[in-house]
């Protein structure tokens, strides 16, 4: 994708889960950047999100 946002983030989300089978599930490590922290992130049912511990 050509920018990096919230509605980015979220369409590759959509894209993620549209991967996971019906009976897995899927885990995604997110740095710190601001539009993986932000309200309006949409996070599938059968993915959860962690982020990157501090160096």
């Amino acid at each position: 994708m050509p920018i990096c946002n919230t509605l980015a983030m979220n369409y590759h989300l959509i894209e993620i889960g549209s991967q996971v089978a019906a009976d897995s599930h899927a885990g995604v490590i997110l740095d710190g950047a601001g539009w993986h922290r932000c309200q309006g992130l949409v996070v599938p049912g059968k993915i959860t999100i962690t982020g990157t511990a501090a160096l």
